[in-house]
């Protein structure tokens, strides 16, 4: 199992690695990064890295790609120029290659569709 071949400093290793890596070199942002990317980008196998994201996040490599891609997509949807971008452009910009993935992911994370998010950020400012 591999819980026990892994100490806690070393899962802490890792899940380090992959937090600076997600939030510095932002590859959530390639269309279809995969697991397969990330564990080469960090060199570590890909069976460490499932297990690491699905007991330290509770999430699935996919739901925790996408929870990034909608953070960075709040913070497009808050700049002053998008306006001038669709929603699915803005998506498409944050890594998303499928409208139906997109908007999935954006209800699940936040609880709203984009639209509505939208609009509500909207009517704040």
């Amino acid at each position: 199992m591999i819980a026990y071949q892994l100490t806690r400093e070393k899962r802490d290793q890792i899940l380090a690695l992959i937090e600076e890596h997600l939030e510095t070199a932002k590859p959530y942002l390639k269309h279809g990064y995969s697991l397969r990317n990330l564990s080469e980008d960090l060199d570590v196998t890909y069976t460490y890295l499932s297990f690491i994201i699905n007991r330290e996040y509770g999430l699935n490599f996919n739901d925790l790609i996408n929870r990034y891609r909608i953070k960075y997509l709040r913070s497009l949807m808050e700049s002053p120029d998008a306006h001038m971008y669709t929603l699915e452009g803005l998506a498409n910009q944050a890594g998303f290659s499928s409208r139906s993935t997109f908007y999935r992911a954006f209800q699940k994370t936040t609880g709203k569709m984009p639209s509505a998010f939208m609009r509500d950020m909207l009517i704040a400012n």
